[in-house]
């Protein structure tokens, strides 16, 4: 028993660094995660299909990839956009992995867009990358591409990077974050979340989940935040949507059956006294 619970403060597996508390902070304010219980019932809003890392130092045109990169340099580009004839703006990144380097560019409409984008994403930041490799000027560039943020490039941060390039399966789980806290945080909290927590009840009973061929709760929620595949996704998901609709029935049926015990008072009055006004009937 490690004594960490769902009530147990967010704090006990977060951490209780400078950099953790500020953290906690964020979690606390801008997504009203308190306890541990908060933080794993938050659950991915989309997932990253990845595979496994790519070695980097092995493309070929076409190819899909998934890789953990560092960026090394980023610029926001005006452009005309030749359908329109109105401006636009491109971020064009630099990404660089142990072996090779790639570039990969982001549109925008707007110039404020494309300038928030390169502040996330400033030099010495680290991520995850997916998309299909081409050729282009004699360099190799992602196209299609969709990244998680790890770190912004703090040395402290190295080793979380590092790590993840040995965690992560075959589906990447994306959350919704606020400033100050990244995915990567999230997935990196949850996942040590679920290794101490002690034994938490499931409110669906043995005989109900075999009836429904529904997961248990722990196992429903490891699908959900570290799955192998988009089955145990989708199988949590219906366990817990399940969930959801049993407890509003319960509620429901509960509401009814206080409404029947009040019972019904008679209220005797005229037979006629429908063709009369309201006034007087309240005072026959």
């Amino acid at each position: 028993m490690s004594g960490i619970n769902l009530e147990s403060p967010i704090v006990t597996v977060l951490g209780s660094g400078a950099k953790d508390r500020k953290k906690t902070e964020a979690l606390a304010d801008k997504l009203g995660m308190h306890t541990v219980g908060d933080l794993l019932w938050h659950f991915p809003r989309t997932y990253l299909k990845t595979g496994e890392i790519t070695d980097a130092g092995n493309l070929s045109e076409g190819q899909p990839i998934v890789v953990v990169a560092e960026v090394a340099g980023s610029e926001v580009r005006r452009f005309q956009n030749r359908k329109t004839g109105r401006p636009g703006w491109r971020l064009v990144m630099t990404i660089r992995t142990v072996t090779d380097e790639l570039s990969l560019t982001m549109f925008a409409t707007r110039e404020h867009v494309a300038n928030y984008w390169s502040s996330l994403w400033r030099p010495g930041t680290m991520g995850v990358f997916t998309g299909k490799v081409s050729r282009y000027r004699n360099a190799w560039q992602l196209t299609h591409p969709q990244m998680v943020k790890i770190t912004d490039g703090s040395k402290d941060d190295e080793e979380s990077a590092l790590h993840l390039a040995d965690s992560i399966g075959a589906l990447f789980p994306v959350y919704r974050t606020t400033g100050g806290v990244e995915s990567w945080d999230i997935t990196r909290v949850v996942n040590f979340a679920l290794t101490v927590v002690d034994e938490i009840e499931d409110p669906i009973s043995e005989e109900l989940r075999a009836a429904w061929e529904l997961p248990d709760l722990p196992t429903a929620l490891r699908w959900l935040h570290a799955p192998d595949d988009w089955s145990q996704v989708k199988r949590a998901q219906r366990r817990f949507r399940f969930e959801e609709a049993l407890s509003t029935q319960l509620v429901l049926g509960r509401r009814r059956a206080f409404t029947r015990a009040l019972g019904a008072t008679p209220r005797p009055g005229e037979r006629d006294c429908w063709r009369r006004s309201t006034r007087a009937c309240r005072s026959s």
